[in-house]
């Protein structure tokens, strides 16, 4: 019998909280299991190329997805905080021989580190501003990542008091 009265939960970026291959029975009517939270999808990549070359010539890239929340990877017993995905980066290409702007290429931000028990958010596609660029390439961000399980051999629980459970169930 496990009686919870705190937290049992996964690590960042969809770890699993409670894994059995054995029967057990909990009471979890004063507690929480939860799985960590799902990692932000990368932001979409773009690139634009200059209309006198057969080359890409101008690249932003995508951003990271921020971390989902949850316990520390590092073994402490505090709590992660799910993270905001980083900024992508940009880049502008400059034409041959006006010295003028053909267009700026925008990498999407990362998208955000889901809470405990939930899917991190996707990241944003990459973007195209201004100029006078005539082939264009933008991808769209990724999905952020399921979240963690909150039990894994959830046909070997018998639930007592189900309290409070974020995540999925794995059977």
């Amino acid at each position: 019998l496990i009686i919870n009265k705190g937290r049992i939960g996964g690590v960042i970026n969809g770890g699993t909280g409670l894994y059995t291959r054995s029967r057990i029975r909990i009471d979890n009517s004063a507690g929480t299991i939860f799985g960590g939270g799902g990692q932000g999808g990368k932001g979409g990549d773009g690139a634009i190329r200059n209309p006198n070359s057969t080359s890409y010539t101008a690249d932003g890239y995508g951003g990271a997805g921020g971390q989902g929340a949850g316990f520390s990877a590092s073994g402490s017993v505090t709590m992660a905080p799910a993270l905001s995905g980083s900024a992508g980066t940009s880049q502008q290409l400059s034409g041959p021989s006006s010295g003028g702007a053909l267009g700026t290429v925008y990498g999407g931000q990362g998208g955000t580190g889901g809470a405990i028990g939930t899917a991190g958010s996707s990241g944003n596609s990459a973007t195209a501003g201004g100029g006078q660029y005539t082939v264009i390439v933008l991808y769209s961000g990724a999905a952020g990542a399921a979240a963690g399980a909150y039990v894994d051999g959830s046909s070997y629980v018998t639930w007592i008091a189900n309290g409070t459970r974020q995540g999925i169930a794995i059977n």
